[in-house]
């Protein structure tokens, strides 16, 4: 992708990823208030659910590569690096989970939690990383 200006390329990164995280919130919402009203959930919606709910969520992290590669050199390494760095602690925490769960030390919980905790991790490095200039 092109590089443009780091100022244009924030406001076209917030112009997505905001409205999807918005759509995201209705169909998590919605999904959740539609799913309610059957007694016994179809298999098919449930997974229909699932799939839509998944969707904004990768609009969101190609949004996040987008505005990696269209700004500036150390505004784009700062951005890799902190996706990299919260992909090496994600990936450390499901291992280390993952196998005091299958040695049962651990009670099964939800995998659910690795997404928000991917994204609440790159947060804290970029602003580490890059200060607030990055976010």
């Amino acid at each position: 992708m092109a590089e443009i200006g780091y100022r244009q390329a924030k406001r076209r990164y917030f112009r997505l990823f905001w409205p999807t995280m918005a759509i995201y919130l209705v169909i998590i919402i919605g999904g959740k208030f539609w799913l309610n009203q059957y007694e016994i959930e179809p298999l098919w919606l449930k997974a229909g659910m699932g799939i839509a709910a998944s969707l904004p969520l990768f609009v969101a992290l190609w949004v996040m590569l987008r505005y990696a590669f269209e700004t500036d050199e150390y505004h784009a390494r700062i951005q890799m690096e902190s996706m990299a760095i919260s992909g090496v602690i994600m990936a450390s925490a499901v291992f280390l989970l993952g196998f005091l769960q299958l040695f049962d030390a651990l009670p099964e919980f939800s995998v659910f939690w690795f997404g928000p905790g991917f994204m609440m991790t790159h947060g804290i490095i970029s602003l580490i990383r890059g200060g607030r200039d990055c976010l």
